[in-house]
């Protein structure tokens, strides 16, 4: 990967998938917002949880498929991955929105009591159990859809 920098087409993949990525992240709440009857708090927060969690399972997806395959950086498969990995999925996914929507759920804890901490629980810990849970799914799917080691794609 030192080499990144001089390969004009790795660096435009990265940030033609992180726009794309960053694009369907910003359409996902509006989304949820034309569908959905929740007010604005939770409906954020389902958004956030739903584009991590979906992030994450394409991630692992990703992973899995790449793990059965040789693909660096400089083969068109490399290009690929670091597209979708490096740049559609991290403009899609949203770790800092997560934990500043987590912390403002724990911080507001304690004006809703026992329910609070409750919520704030549920949404750290749920998002990223089902998050690990997602990859993990992914992985194991992209594992299985692979070709093996010397076949053809």
């Amino acid at each position: 990967m030192a080499s990144l920098h001089r390969d004009p087409i790795a660096l435009g993949a990265i940030f033609l998938g992180g726009a794309l990525g960053t694009l369907l992240r910003y359409l996902v709440p509006l989304a949820v917002a034309a569908v959905s009857q929740m007010p604005d708090e939770p409906r954020e927060l389902a958004a956030t949880c739903a584009v991590n969690i979906i992030g994450a399972f394409l991630l692992g997806l990703i992973t899995g498929i790449w793990a059965g395959r040789k693909a660096g950086p400089d083969s068109r498969n490399g290009h690929l991955k670091i597209f979708l990995g490096t740049g559609f999925c991290g403009g899609f996914t949203t770790y800092g929105t997560f934990v500043s929507q987590g912390t403002w759920l724990v911080y507001l804890a304690p004006s809703f009591g026992v329910a609070g901490y409750a919520r704030a629980f549920t949404y750290i810990f749920g998002s990223l159990g089902v998050g690990f849970a997602a990859a993990w799914l992914g992985v194991a799917l992209g594992a299985r859809l692979a070709p093996k080691r010397g076949e053809r794609a």
